[in-house]
């Protein structure tokens, strides 16, 4: 956080685009650090730095709208982060790019709205699509933190269906992913394994 303070700084004297993709790190981090309340602050200096582009739907406006998302859910707005991605998925779609990576965090993010909601069947479908997207794009096929946090997701929504040992299928293969990855002290490689012991 205090090197994001340190490049918001810097960034003021470099472009707009330059301080909408700081203020949108520091809405991340501090939702990722359970500090949801902090990120609010942070979330409405990127608003209003992004709303010249929400008047023309400007494709860049699509990342304040995922950024939106991630916020909702974890203040526990699972209605506000849907209507989010709803509005982030028309402006991707209408930039007309059928290969957009965006699609991923879209079809991830509507997963995670579906099990805040308790919709587990609805959330498998979607993790599907992510899940697709991750593994064509990893740059590594045996070893992707994309696939890894995809796999992790899948294996909770199974888990809620009472699919037990795919869910623990899934979550060993998002500890195999996250550990090539990202290495043996990788959050995501103790959170598959917290997932194995379910």
């Amino acid at each position: 956080m205090a090197t994001l303070d340190e490049l918001l700084v810097v960034s003021r004297s470099v472009n707009p685009s330059a301080q909408r993709d700081v203020r949108l790190l520091q809405v991340r981090t501090l939702t990722d650090l359970g500090r949801w309340q902090e990120a609010a602050a942070p979330l409405a200096d990127a608003e209003a730095l992004f709303a010249p582009l929400r008047a023309t739907q400007h494709y860049a406006w699509h990342r304040l709208l995922l950024a939106r998302v991630h916020w909702a859910l974890a203040s526990g707005d699972a209605s506000r982060a849907q209507g989010a991605l709803d509005e982030a998925r028309v402006v991707v779609q209408a930039a007309g790019q059928g290969d957009d990576p965006a699609w991923h965090k879209i079809h991830q993010l509507q997963a995670r709205v579906h099990l805040a909601s308790g919709r587990a069947t609805e959330a498998l479908k979607a993790i599907d699509d992510a899940l697709d997207w991750s593994q064509r794009l990893a740059v590594d096929p045996d070893g992707s933190l994309q696939v890894a946090d995809d796999r992790l997701l899948r294996a909770r929504a199974q888990r809620l269906l009472g699919h037990v040992e795919a869910a623990h299928a899934d979550a060993a293969l998002a500890e195999r992913h996250a550990r090539a990855a990202g290495g043996d002290d990788h959050p995501l490689v103790r959170l598959a394994h917290e997932e194995l012991l379910h």
